[in-house]
């Protein structure tokens, strides 16, 4: 096919120029374009010209492949979402009063899914001892009353005190605390935590107060990101996009979370909280992370000669 020359698709305007290619990448019919342009006031051949110019542009030729590749992902993680959903997990967060280090590994850590355990935190000094006033005492200059802070305790030797009255949940956390790498979470009430990813799994253990944490699974990706993005391009009439699921679960003080990688989550602190965060596990294997997208990639091969 040749591109029809009666009508410079170039006389479209920025604005729908983009509309165009964005709905094109999305599957959308052509005769429908068409129809929403000449809707628009845009001259009928002209859409038709236009939309056909597009189509044959090799930069869009090349963005049609890579988003292709992203829809067969996004489907993908719609099947796992749904395996989610017929296991029962999308109603709430599973609760142990007790949990073997082997079944939490096996059950919750290697599937990826959060559980909160209730009597891990029993040999904790800390647990009954830390108050939100103390300890932001105890740091300093670093904690400021009333403002939430997140800090490591392996930063600064005076905090070797802290890390004393400290036990890494046995059979959960490593036992060294190097390894362990233990972080205070102080969040005065009201305070919050915005939605964000989570890069690497995470221990979350309550030592005073209560936290109320909205958490999203990994599978939400591309729903939880367009959502934030505050952005829908859905069309005129059509059903609503399936909104990312949400789970929401309260921690109260001696309850310990697992905070999978690749979930998000957001924060509200009802009254004073006080928490230490663990990211290094009972395992010999390292933290499995989740790793931002690299600002460089190598380029796909090269395209065939032309002949």
């Amino acid at each position: 096919m040749t591109q029809d020359s009666g009508k410079d698709p170039s006389a479209l305007s920025a604005e729908w120029r983009e509309w165009l290619v964005e709905n094109l990448l999305l599957g959308v019919e052509a005769e429908e374009l068409v129809e929403v342009l000449v809707k628009g006031g845009v001259d009928a051949e002209l859409a038709r010209s236009a939309l056909l110019a597009e189509t044959q542009d090799p930069h869009f030729q090349g963005v049609v492949r890579v988003a292709q590749m992203q829809r067969k992902m996004e489907t993908l993680l719609d099947v796992y979402a749904e395996f989610f959903r017929q296991a029962g997990a999308h109603q709430q967060v599973d609760r142990h009063v007790a949990l073997p280090a082997e079944a939490f590994f096996e059950r919750y850590y290697f599937r990826n899914r959060p559980v909160v355990i209730q009597g891990a935190l029993t040999e904790w000094t800390a647990r009954g001892g830390w108050t939100l006033a103390r300890i932001t005492e105890q740091l300093g200059p670093v904690a400021r009353p009333g403002e939430p802070l997140s800090v490591s305790l392996l930063e600064r030797a005076e905090w070797k005190p802290l890390l004393e009255e400290l036990h890494p949940p046995r059979g959960y956390a490593a036992e060294d605390l190097q390894a362990s790498a233990p972080r205070l979470w102080l969040e005065p009430a009201g305070a919050e935590l915005p939605l964000g990813p989570l890069r690497k799994n995470l221990l979350r253990c309550q030592l005073s107060g209560r936290s109320v944490l909205q958490l999203v699974p990994s599978f939400e990706l591309h729903r939880i990101t367009r959502e934030e993005a505050g952005g829908s391009t859905e069309q005129e009439g059509a059903a609503p996009p399936t909104p990312a699921l949400r789970l929401t679960v309260e921690l109260a003080a001696g309850e310990l979370l697992l905070l999978p990688v690749g979930w998000w989550y957001r924060l509200h602190a009802p009254e004073d909280s006080l928490a230490v965060t663990f990211e290094g596990f009972a395992l010999r294997e390292p933290n499995t992370v989740w790793k931002e997208p690299a600002s460089e990639t190598a380029p796909s091969g090269p395209p065939p000669r032309v002949r």
